[in-house]
């Protein structure tokens, strides 16, 4: 996945959104997520940016667990 993929991703949900200043972005440690770009991007819009550490996705995985609950 591409930076300028993430990038506009982001920039829909927040022209869409409006969230208030301090908004917490829960991430992976993808490159697209460390990219300077990326990260010019959250501070333009007063978003604070949060990663997991290394090696760490049970986030996802209960995620995906309590999505696939019908």
């Amino acid at each position: 996945m591409r930076a300028k993929l993430v990038n506009d991703a982001l920039l829909m949900a927040i022209w869409q959104r409006k969230p208030d200043k301090g908004l917490l972005w829960h991430t992976d440690r993808g490159s697209q997520y460390a990219s300077e770009s990326h990260r010019a991007l959250l501070a333009r819009h007063g978003v604070r940016q949060s990663m997991s550490r290394k090696g760490n996705s049970a986030g996802i995985m209960r995620f995906r667990k309590a999505s696939s609950i019908p």
